[in-house]
């Protein structure tokens, strides 16, 4: 018998890349709402009989974010095409992602045109928005040198250590 779960998420016929995107939606608004419980992912078992692509990267995700989440495979309850997972925390999001390695980046001074290079693979757009967000909140400003327009991320200040 399979655990009690309170939600469930249906991942079948989505691309990986939205199947990746839903499930971290949907796990991180269980967990903000304070739903108890596992959460039924319904990710398939693939049809060449040994675990499709969206199972092995959904369940890579959840791997990498074991730390914020109990994991227990439909194996157990002989089901491959299932994994439940019952929240601790939240996970980030890929635009968290994206934001935390464009301000690693920009630890050094970078001109805009250098970071939509490194990050083209987002699309220019997404890259943009990003730019902007951070710009926004505070982690990246911008300054003007040699007559370029320059992006560098803003650290906290320090708490100054007193000397005794």
């Amino acid at each position: 018998m399979e655990p009690r779960y309170g939600s469930f998420i249906d991942l079948h016929g989505m691309t990986v890349k939205d199947a990746e995107a839903d499930f971290r939606r949907f796990y991180n608004s269980v967990f903000k709402q304070g739903r108890k419980g596992m959460i039924k992912v319904i990710h398939g078992f693939g049809s060449s009989g040994q675990g499709g692509v969206i199972r092995s990267r959904l369940r890579g995700l959840m791997f990498a974010n074991r730390s914020a989440m109990t994991i227990v495979l439909g194996e157990a309850y002989d089901n491959p095409g299932v994994t439940f997972v019952e929240p601790r925390r939240l996970i980030p999001t890929s635009e968290d992602r994206l934001a935390g390695e464009v301000v690693a980046f920009c630890s050094t001074p970078k001109p805009y045109d250098r970071i939509e290079k490194k990050f083209a693979r987002h699309g220019a757009a997404v890259v943009r928005k990003t730019v902007e967000s951070l710009i926004r909140n505070g982690s990246l400003t911008g300054s003007m040198k040699r007559g370029m327009k320059q992006y560098v991320a803003c650290h906290p200040e320090r708490e100054p250590t007193r000397r005794e």
